[in-house]
């Protein structure tokens, strides 16, 4: 973001510049945000207003200010327009602010900002101002990655304009730039929607990449980053060669998770308490299934503790697979925590009014009340059924024809055994 203020303030020589004028710098203690967003309206000074809000975007946001913030950008946009000669600095500010600013993070901001880019991006190719393209083609690289998250096809998109930022870099000495451009790449090029592997296989380069250039620069949140996408990287790789990529993904979840310990990030530490859990899942041993087992708790117990309802729902679910994928084993012990492991899952998305969750459950409790006693058959296979159908019901109403099918094909192989039973 420092680069951002410094190219606003830098001169080029076909670029009319306008001079900086002293942003209000309230003491941190006393930072109101109602008055500073008060103050940069009454001033009515585009410059000033574009380097005040990115001075204080994050106080402002934590003080719930973003619709004063918003109608601040929308001005100095209009203001913008009416100019005869905008700097594309300007224009690139305005799309980083809209680009940061939490409200907005939809497609439709996004691509907002990204026509705020197209623009700061078009003068500085004009004025052979490599910095300025460098930096404004990487901030259009991550709005597309944001965009890929409902749209995978961006990721595309975003690969050519991260690569040109990178070439800039490539020649210079700015390390954490570099390494967050091989990050990002990393993720675009797993992020693809291609057949094959190897995009996963461009994307971990990449990865890679970034966690060296991370420890280089002594960046224990970057290096983090990197291990814990390279863990992602070789859970998908696994399907070509499961044992090693699997015992890969562990050994950078682990990596991971030892650096997001020490940097005090909990919810994070969970997310990947449990893709670890699942890594140890797939390698299908025993032994790793209870190391799975163990991880899997840890991330139940950190959602639990910050009460993160939809996420503890999910890991309660995962756990409990886990536990019934011991009874397999011979491990029938592991059968009564499982068990009230889903009951506890089933009631948290009941109170979500997550229909595909509860389904999932009562498709697992189904396999249990199958374990039943034999004096306890008849009503076990009852529990069963009721499971089943109340499953099967859910996935009609969403119109999921497959597990529709599954489902029944589960509720004839019950009749069946139940008609054996009789």
């Amino acid at each position: 973001m420092n680069l951002l203020r410094n190219l606003f303030a830098k001169k080029a020589k076909s670029i009319p510049t306008i001079t900086p004028k002293p942003i209000p710098e309230p003491h941190p203690e006393d930072f109101n945000a109602a008055g500073v967003l008060l103050d940069l309206a009454e001033r009515r000074d585009v410059d000033l207003v574009l380097r005040g809000l990115d001075a204080h975007l994050e106080r402002i946001q934590e003080q719930d200010r973003e619709p004063e913030a918003l109608r601040l950008l929308s001005w100095a946009e209009e203001e913008l327009n009416l100019a005869q000669s905008p700097q594309p600095a300007q224009y690139a500010l305005l799309g980083n602010i809209c680009q940061r600013l939490e409200p907005t993070q939809n497609a439709d901001s996004l691509q907002r900002a990204l026509g705020f880019y197209s623009v700061a991006l078009t003068g500085y190719q004009e004025a052979r101002e490599l910095e300025g393209t460098a930096v404004v083609l990487n901030n259009m690289g991550l709005a597309l990655l944001a965009l890929a998250g409902t749209d995978a096809r961006q990721y595309a998109e975003a690969i050519p304009l991260l690569e040109e930022a990178l070439y800039f870099y490539e020649n210079g000495e700015d390390w954490p730039r570099r390494a967050d451009i091989c990050l990002s790449l990393g993720e675009a090029y797993a992020g693809l929607e291609e057949p094959g592997f190897d995009h996963y296989e461009l994307g971990r380069d990449f990865l890679e990449r970034s966690r060296a250039l991370y420890e280089r620069c002594d960046d224990e949140h970057g290096q983090a980053m990197a291990q814990g996408q390279l863990g992602d990287v070789y859970v998908e790789l696994a399907a070509q060669d499961r044992q090693i990529s699997l015992e890969k993904a562990v050994r950078h979840y682990r990596n991971a998770l030892a650096l997001f310990v020490d940097l005090g990030e909990p919810l994070v530490v969970a997310r990947y308490q449990e893709r670890l859990a699942n890594a140890y899942g797939g390698l299908g041993e025993e032994e790793h299934l209870r190391k799975s087992l163990r991880a899997a708790q840890r991330a139940v117990e950190l959602y639990e503790k910050h009460e993160q309802k939809m996420a503890l729902a999910r890991a309660g679910l995962g756990l409990a697979r886990i536990h019934l994928a011991l009874v397999g084993f011979g491990a029938e012990d592991e059968l009564l925590p499982g068990f009230e492991q889903l009951r506890r899952a089933l009631g948290l998305f009941r109170d979500l009014n997550d229909r595909s969750g509860r389904a999932e459950c009562l498709l697992q409790l189904a396999q249990i009340y199958q374990y039943g006693e034999s004096d306890r058959q008849d009503a076990d296979l009852r529990q069963a059924f009721d499971c089943l159908t109340e499953a099967l019901a859910i996935y009609r109403l969403q119109g999921q024809d497959e597990a529709v099918a599954l489902v029944q094909r589960q509720l004839h192989a019950l009749e069946q055994l139940n008609d054996q039973a009789g």
